[in-house]
């Protein structure tokens, strides 16, 4: 609290003396203040000390380690040569440290693949190392009202470490929706409604049968693509209503309305890991959906997650 403050209030409570009652509050006035001033100082000190005594620094960044972001070329594909440097992006929003790789990346922001069969363009967002060389795929879908635009400081933390990254946008994209007309939209009601339309339960994990259908014309598209991708090492990963799809890509049974227990499993994913993964009574899903599921599962939720019983640690 600043001096000429406290001489404001004390000149305040001088002219008030004549009234014992505006006395009093003016000292009380005064007094809550010091105290507010004095216990702030010492929780501005406290929280310094717990995070080191540097506050929330950022972390270090690895030689070259620093991501690029390519442009797109006229004729829609994309050439690494044409990457300039961004500055550090491996600090996530909410405040997570991921220590960077010992590989560059390059981003392809937002690249459409035809889905010819379903007359579908899908959106999808790419990150992978420049370096030459053969990495592992991985596939994330995003949570309910999300889009290719989320978790960037996962997903490109993984390519920084050899892997190439693809992040489709599904039908339930609060952005998406807002671009198709539907401006109004908040994304808490594009949440809720998700998590109800049966559509998505069988549109999402055909979304990432579409996308791994369309790597190989990526990998003509994409000019530091063409010989990076190792389509026999294919994993997929999701958060939320993503990790619902990456469980039905990995073999997890859905009763849709009228099918029950309907597949959406695809034998070029070879692992799947799902962030704050649905359980059964959750789009479609049953205590027996993950009884044929074989390939390598991992599942990661915190203690706390409010979904309940259907998805909590101990299930």
């Amino acid at each position: 609290m600043a001096k000429s403050t406290f001489k404001t209030l004390q000149k305040r409570i001088n002219t008030e003396r004549g009234s014992p009652l505006r006395g009093r509050r003016g000292k009380r006035l005064l007094t809550n203040i010091a105290i507010i001033s004095v216990f702030s100082a010492i929780t501005a000190f406290v929280i310094t000390r717990q995070s080191g005594g540097s506050a929330f620094s950022l972390p270090r960044i690895h030689g070259d380690a620093t991501p690029a972001t390519v442009t797109s070329a006229p004729d829609g594909t994309f050439h690494p040569e044409t990457a300039s440097k961004t500055g550090a992006a491996d600090v996530a929003t909410d405040g997570y440290k991921l220590e960077t790789g010992p590989l560059a990346v390059t981003e392809v922001p937002d690249i459409v693949v035809h889905d010819a069969a379903r007359n579908k363009d899908l959106h999808v967002r790419i990150f992978y190392p420049v370096t030459q060389g053969k990495y592992p795929v991985i596939v994330f879908s995003h949570g309910a009202g999300g889009s290719q635009n989320c978790c960037e400081s996962l997903t490109r933390h993984w390519a920084t470490y050899g892997y190439v990254t693809l992040q489709p946008t599904h039908d339930d994209s609060t952005v998406q929706r807002r671009k198709s007309g539907d401006e109004a939209l908040r994304f808490p009601q594009a949440v809720r409604e998700a998590l109800k339309n049966p559509a998505l339960w069988e549109s999402r994990p055909q979304d990432i049968t579409s996308l791994l259908n369309a790597l190989p014309d990526l990998k003509k598209r994409v000019g530091g693509l063409s010989d990076k991708l190792d389509l026999d090492h294919v994993g997929v990963a999701g958060h939320s209503m993503g990790s619902y799809t990456a469980e039905a890509v990995g073999g997890a049974l859905v009763d849709l309305p009228g099918h029950p227990a309907t597949s959406f499993s695809d034998p070029r994913a070879k692992a799947i890991l799902c962030l704050s993964p649905q359980g059964p009574s959750q789009f479609g899903l049953t205590a027996h959906s993950f009884d044929k599921i074989t390939l390598p599962f991992m599942g990661i939720t915190g203690s706390l997650d409010s979904l309940g019983p259907v998805a909590s640690p101990a299930w």
